[in-house]
């Protein structure tokens, strides 16, 4: 439990204090994966959508094969905690629109945008982002995940 809680730590201050300058500073009508090498754009989008895919459906078994770090769990462990976590639960991913990516150290790269997220009865936006690691000639990801709370669209928060 404490690895996780760090994991998101460490994504939410990744997003927001590193790249807080160039989030602002998005030109809209850019394609936002441009970024990503050319040779692996398409294949970065397919699997980004599948990750989405899987997060809305809630299908854990598919997101824990997708995940480029699985903290030393078995597909069955991730599966339980995960079941666990949301139990009586409705808080979920509904969508999830990138508006940037951007590289990092170490061959990490980070989408980030605008998620609607069901939260407590409400579907509400939220800034959301997810880590992605391109080995072994596929794109792997960190469960998409809210990394500020601020309350209001996307659009009012600078995304």
């Amino acid at each position: 439990m404490r690895g996780l809680k760090t994991y998101f730590a460490l994504l939410q201050s990744s997003i927001i204090l590193l790249f807080a300058p160039s989030i602002y500073g998005q030109d809209k009508s850019q394609d936002v994966f441009t970024p990503i090498p050319a040779k692996v754009r398409t294949k970065f989008i397919e699997r980004l959508n599948q990750q989405i895919g899987f997060h809305q459906k809630q299908m854990w078994g598919e997101v824990y094969e997708m995940l480029y770090n699985r903290e030393g769990l078995s597909k069955g462990q991730y599966v339980n905690r995960e079941k666990e976590r949301r139990q009586g639960s409705t808080n979920a991913l509904i969508s999830f629109s990138a508006k940037g990516v951007q590289q990092r150290r170490g061959g990490v790269w980070i989408a980030y945008g605008c998620g609607e997220w069901r939260l407590q009865e409400k579907v509400q936006e939220r800034f959301t982002g997810v880590l992605a690691r391109f080995q072994k000639g596929e794109w792997y990801f960190s469960q998409i995940a809210i990394v500020r709370m601020r309350e209001g669209p996307c659009a009012a928060a600078g995304v």
